[in-house]
């Protein structure tokens, strides 16, 4: 069912002083925190032919800032989101019961 929920799952985000003289940058959840083996949120960075793997703190904190608020930080332009939904219990998501309900 629908949880009214959704998840951050990628950002486009720019840094430089202005949209015509700058740099921009693609960021996609790669894994999910578990708090077990991953403590943190894991993130692919796409940055022209570099490709890198960041954690959630990094893109948030003094290094990358994506929250902006200083002349060359990085500003989050687009954010892209997954609904989240979560299936009765006892139901498989697709079954004929849930089906039944629309």
């Amino acid at each position: 069912y629908d949880t009214g929920y959704y998840e951050l799952i990628g950002v486009v985000s720019h840094k430089g002083r202005t949209a015509d003289g700058g740099h921009y940058v693609g960021w996609v959840k790669h894994k999910k925190a578990d708090r077990k083996e991953t403590k943190e949120d894991q993130w692919i960075l796409f940055d022209d032919e570099d490709v890198t793997f960041e954690n959630w703190s990094n893109m948030v904190g003094l290094s990358i800032d994506l929250q902006g608020g200083k002349a060359d930080t990085q500003i989050a332009y687009i954010n892209i989101y997954r609904k989240v939904t979560v299936k009765p219990e006892g139901q498989a998501l697709g079954s004929a019961a849930e089906a039944d309900k629309k």
